[in-house]
């Protein structure tokens, strides 16, 4: 098996209130689960905060771990094997069905570039996909047009989109006015929401015009 290098950008983001979510009350430890969360941060996983709270944002976390550690990809609260097993984990690895270019996993939300130009080097991003009634939809596509500065949507007056990369239709990878904006939920009309210093980075890096973007995954309300 491949051993894949992982980069990953640190970014301080606000505190979020996401939707309740109906979860067992754990049996471990505040600190467990704050060792788990600093698993995640040696892993180069993006999570919240690190303060043994586990949040919406820690479950996006434990959601994509599962997926690059060959388990199937649920926001299912952490089991005490679980923290064990991420405590163990060294090394992650992009599955089969990932492409080269921006993987959207719709039920963790995140992102993860495959690198073209890298061998087998990837990266995390957080993302926030299109809420109920505005699901971003699956499959694969190409990135066909692009703008390198702000952007209105034509759809939602006063939408800004900050360096839209657009891949089907009126779908598009972007920052928006805020990057508080990229809830740990889906919450946008159908778009790709990311943080601003990830849009830079795959601008900056030569993700663009012709790059893939392969969406996936289902978001369980």
């Amino acid at each position: 098996m491949r051993i894949v290098k992982i980069f990953f950008l640190v970014v301080a983001t606000s505190l979020i209130t996401a939707p309740a979510l109906a979860l067992e009350k754990p049996t471990y430890t505040d600190n467990v689960r704050y060792e788990m969360e600093r698993d995640f941060y040696r892993l180069k996983i993006p999570t919240g905060k690190i303060d043994g709270v586990i949040d919406s944002a820690t479950m996006r976390a434990v959601c994509i771990w599962r997926e690059l550690s060959g388990r199937t990809p649920l926001r299912a609260f952490p089991t005490k094997s679980d923290i064990q097993a991420i405590a163990n984990t060294e090394y992650l690895f992009p599955t089969t069905e990932m492409k080269l270019g921006l993987n959207i996993n719709l039920t963790c939300q995140t992102a993860l570039w495959l690198r073209e130009d890298i061998e087998n080097t990837f990266k995390i991003f957080k993302i926030s996909s299109g809420m109920r009634g505005f699901e971003t939809l699956p499959g694969t596509f190409t990135v066909g047009w692009l703008i390198d500065d702000w952007y209105e949507s034509r759809s939602y007056p006063d939408g800004w989109m900050y360096r839209p990369q657009f891949f089907n239709m009126g779908q598009a990878l972007h920052g928006s006015s805020v990057d508080s904006a990229v809830h740990s939920y889906p919450a946008s009309h159908g778009c790709v929401r990311m943080l601003h210093k990830d849009v830079d980075y795959l601008w900056e890096n030569d993700f663009g015009k012709g790059s893939v973007v392969n969406v996936y995954g289902k978001w369980r309300w």
